[in-house]
């Protein structure tokens, strides 16, 4: 079963959207047309999650991104369509080796076409949307950390140690002491 190659327009299609991604990965804020153009590490690791792709393609993709990166070190440029190709058929073969799981036979060049063309297609459906990074992750504490930072519900020995302010009384506040 012969699956068709991914066409000149699908690596065009695929630049576009992985130029998204590159924006996505930066947080959204303005690039030249160029920084827009250089896919790094970051932007791939984005990709991937942003895809839906096996969160175990990562290493993979990690390792094909070190081997296709040629202009600059750390970057795979979009504008040469050459790389990307190159970066699609690397991860490609690595998407197929995650997907086959234990199998330890090597991946056939249709396998190989087959999960370009997924990849392709994933990329091509996928949305990316920017972090932002000044909105904190936990934005109130919870109500166990609430009970026990008021001091005006504590009760026996706990409550001796604290003034009506809430404030500790140190050594004085402790019974018992030798």
């Amino acid at each position: 079963m012969a699956t068709a190659d991914i066409t000149d327009e699908d690596i065009k299609q695929v630049c576009e959207k992985l130029k998204e991604c590159v924006v996505a990965a930066k947080g959204g804020g303005k690039l030249t047309a160029e920084e827009k153009t250089q896919l790094n590490n970051k932007a791939c690791k984005k990709m991937v999650t942003d895809t839906g792709l096996p969160p175990k393609c990562s290493q993979g993709f990690d390792i094909a991104f070190s081997a296709v990166k040629k202009s600059k070190p750390g970057i795979v440029n979009l504008s040469k369509h050459d790389e990307v190709r190159d970066l699609l058929d690397r991860c490609a073969k690595e998407y197929a080796t995650v997907q086959k799981g234990k199998d330890k036979k090597p991946v056939t060049d249709d396998e190989k076409r087959e999960y370009k063309v997924k990849l392709c297609d994933a990329i091509k459906n996928a949305t990316f949307n920017a972090q932002s990074k000044a909105e904190p992750t936990n934005k109130k504490a919870s109500d166990a950390t609430a009970r026990l930072t008021d001091t005006k519900k504590y009760t026996g020995a706990h409550k001796e140690r604290f003034d009506a302010e809430g404030k500790g009384k140190g050594a004085e506040g402790r019974t018992g002491q030798s």
